[in-house]
């Protein structure tokens, strides 16, 4: 393949300056799906046995179950959120306020099926468009939903996000099968997806983008701290 020879200059300069990316252990990510009522932010707040938390709620209920965590080790700062924006604003404010503690928290986002609805909200108000379909760019939105996780991973902290849940459906029939209600890439981007059902003692977990069965069971007694000790190691 002949480049010009401006192409050429521009391939020069950035192998000049080429450097490979250092990998930095950062905290965890989390995903739990789960119905209503199976206990997805009671779980979330669990984390405050070992870290400072802060809970941004779409869903504008998760203070009953805030208001039983006022006894935990750490505190749980609770916050609503309705926009995509609000979002943002709350992922940067709850960054602020693990620096006054001195100390790396859990943010948790309740639920990311919201989040996600947000973001589409968010771009067609920056389109100016009524609705998003069919007029749309997927890539724009997902970028929203991509740019949470950054904000997190990159401030070092925890992020614990739950999702609702839905049916998969082949050539419109139905598999039996329980499928994450929110952006695609988060079980992806995850370190750590599970999905609660009471009628399965089994957690079916995504660890680091990959489905594997845990042979083991958890009970759901157990803290999502503990959780994840058991599904990091690999012994109950």
């Amino acid at each position: 393949m002949k480049y010009t020879k401006q192409e050429e200059e521009s391939i020069r300069k950035l192998t000049s300056t080429f450097e490979f990316e250092t990998e930095e252990n950062h905290a965890d990510i989390i995903l739990i799906g789960a119905d209503t009522g199976e206990g997805k932010t009671h779980l979330a707040c669990t984390m405050s046995e070992v870290m400072p938390v802060a809970i941004g709620d779409t869903e504008m209920r998760a203070s009953i179950v805030t208001n039983k965590f006022k006894d935990s080790a750490f505190p749980i700062q609770r916050k609503t959120i309705r926009t995509y924006l609000e979002t943002l604003s709350f992922l940067y404010a709850a960054i602020k306020y693990f620096k006054t503690l001195g100390k790396k928290g859990c943010i948790v986002l309740d639920s990311v099926t919201e989040v996600q609805q947000f973001a589409e909200e968010y771009y067609k108000e920056v389109a100016k468009l009524e609705k998003v379909w069919p007029q749309y760019l997927w890539a724009q939105i997902y970028s929203y939903c991509d740019n949470i996780i950054k904000i997190v991973k990159d401030s070092g902290n925890t992020l614990v996000m739950t999702s609702k849940v839905k049916e998969k459906y082949v050539n419109d029939k139905p598999t039996g099968e329980l499928v994450y209600r929110t952006y695609h890439r988060y079980p992806y981007l995850s370190d750590i997806a599970f999905m609660l059902d009471h009628e399965k003692p089994l957690l079916r977990v995504t660890k680091d983008g990959y489905w594997q069965d845990l042979k083991q069971e958890i009970p759901r007694t157990l803290s999502l701290p503990q959780i994840i000790e058991v599904i990091k190691s690999g012994k109950p």
